[in-house]
């Protein structure tokens, strides 16, 4: 009963750790969303900070399935740069089994990653950019 009880904490720590691995990758484009909204906030008619802006309305009207849904035709159906679904080749350590080790893994997280800081990066770039006004 405790070896189960054991191997379920484990199980969820090793969840939680895939989900630690995306919140961190999207705290990167908190910090971009941040440095394009100041950018868009002292450039207010230039041409690049216009298309930032139009990038962030984009990205805050549709949802994030659809968001996910082009980038997986972007990239795994016209350019093959990544997969379009799975896990990865996994890697045995022991007990955990983990794809964070092989390229094929690492490949597989780099899409979920955008599609939900893309999210992050539009709505933080355009409360950066309208902050300084208020």
């Amino acid at each position: 009963m405790i070896a189960y009880l054991l191997r379920s904490v484990v199980q969820a720590i090793v969840v939680m750790l895939a989900v630690a691995l995306l919140a961190f990758s999207m705290f990167r484009f908190v910090g971009l969303g941040i440095a394009l909204g100041v950018y868009a906030a002292i450039n207010r008619r230039g041409i690049l900070a216009n298309a930032a802006m139009s990038l962030s309305l984009v990205g805050v009207s549709l949802p994030t399935f659809l968001i996910g849904i082009g980038l997986i035709y972007l990239f795994a159906v016209e350019l093959r740069w990544l997969p379009s679904f799975g896990r990865g080749e996994v890697v045995k350590l022991g007990w955990w089994t983990t794809g964070l080790l092989t390229d094929s893994g690492r490949k597989s997280l780099i899409m979920p990653a955008l599609t939900l800081g893309f999210y992050q990066l539009t709505l933080i770039m355009r409360l950066v950019r309208c902050a300084p006004t208020t």
